[in-house]
């Protein structure tokens, strides 16, 4: 109760069982980083809290989202990584100024639809648990960037992730999709991707497959190098580089580069273009799966 004028507490690696429920009596606290403890209950008493504008209890025993987080209006940054969460109470959606939602490592099958209202949300990480769907009302964060699904059991997306325009960083990987859709039937692929407005991904060009470590990251920095042959339409990668990701991709599943547009993956220059000699910068985006 001394500590009325604390605003930022970091007590990271202490080996804490428990918060106290004095730490609700710190008004005035702003950032609180209790990382990588032993903490299996916040009490509400933290709801007291209401500058609050960054928490990250990552790390601990925590098995519920406390109700009191609601209470948090100015909230920008929140991170409950790694913990043993099995729900998330509707009064996340009360955080309305934040921006950043890391809940991967958890045990989260559902996401409450109030997730709709955190209009302000630029990065949802969700990495690493049990959803097998995201509620409709996703599409709400207008300004999500970057959204991690990775390793979870999604099966479908909802169409309105479409309406996520800002969005930069889709990852889906390691879920349920390819099980459904074989990974050599384009149309399905299509069907998979609708959600997420794929139709609308004028500028796609390559969507790479395959498991992880194979190489599709390397692959992709490969194909972006400018050094192009436009007799052929293919590129001439540094050729040790080229070496390594052959290594790499012999000893696992084979990357699948899968053109999903109705562009030519050969990404040849117009005969008109070839006759003036004109160089193209050759612009590829990526979904990498």
């Amino acid at each position: 109760e001394n500590w009325v004028n604390l605003e930022d507490l970091r007590m990271n690696y202490c080996n804490l069982p428990f918060l106290h429920l004095s730490f609700g009596h710190l008004l005035k606290l702003r950032n609180i980083l209790l990382i990588e403890n032993n903490i299996g209950y916040i009490p509400d008493e933290l709801g007291n809290c209401v500058s609050l504008v960054e928490i990250d209890f990552s790390d601990n025993q925590l098995k519920e989202f406390p109700e009191c987080f609601g209470n948090f209006s100015q909230l920008r940054l929140l991170t409950l990584s790694n913990n043993q969460l099995t729900s998330i109470p509707h009064s996340l959606g009360d955080c309305v100024e934040l921006e950043r939602l890391n809940l991967q490592g958890n045990l989260l099958e559902s996401l409450p639809t109030s997730i709709g209202n955190l209009i302000n949300l630029k990065t949802l990480n969700i990495q690493g648990n049990l959803l097998r769907g995201l509620p409709y009302e996703v599409g709400g964060c207008v300004k999500l960037q970057n959204l991690d699904l990775y390793g979870n059991k999604l099966e479908i997306l909802p169409h309105t992730i479409s309406f996520l325009n800002e969005l930069v960083t889709l990852r889906i990987d390691n879920n349920n999709f390819i099980e459904n859709y074989p990974m050599n039937d384009i149309p399905s692929l299509k069907e998979m991707l609708k959600p997420i407005g794929v139709e609308k991904l004028f500028r796609l060009k390559l969507m790479f497959l395959g498991k992880n470590g194979v190489g599709k990251s390397l692959l992709k920095i490969l194909l972006a190098e400018k050094n192009w042959t436009y007799e052929s339409g293919a590129p001439i990668p540094d050729k040790s580089k080229l070496k390594k990701w052959e290594d790499r991709i012999n000893s696992v599943e084979p990357t699948s580069g899968v053109d999903i547009t109705e562009f030519s993956t050969t990404w040849e220059l117009a005969d008109g273009d070839k006759k003036k000699g004109i160089s193209q910068n050759i612009d590829i985006r990526t979904c990498d799966f």
